[in-house]
């Protein structure tokens, strides 16, 4: 599935399918975007994820970061909450 450059939310979920990310736009002039950590509820994840974190990315440094995450084993998902 491939977003279109207007969507704002872009996410991963670890390759045990326990944690979710999910990296958010705060404003799209301001060059800074969120990454909210979630652990998956539920045996099957039918429950919304428990939000654990919130912080704060320069874009920059968030790309690398999902690259890095990539790289690792995890995958794109679609919206969890």
């Amino acid at each position: 599935m491939v977003k279109k450059i207007e969507d704002s939310d872009f996410w991963l979920i670890c390759p045990n399918w326990v944690e979710v990310l999910r990296f958010s736009i705060k404003n799209k002039n301001s060059g800074i975007l969120y990454v909210e950590q979630g652990i998956v509820m539920g045996n099957f994840g039918e429950k919304p994820p428990l939000m654990k974190n919130r912080k704060e990315m320069k874009i920059k440094d968030a790309r690398v970061y999902w690259l890095k995450l990539l790289n690792e084993g995890w995958q794109q998902t679609g919206p969890k909450w």
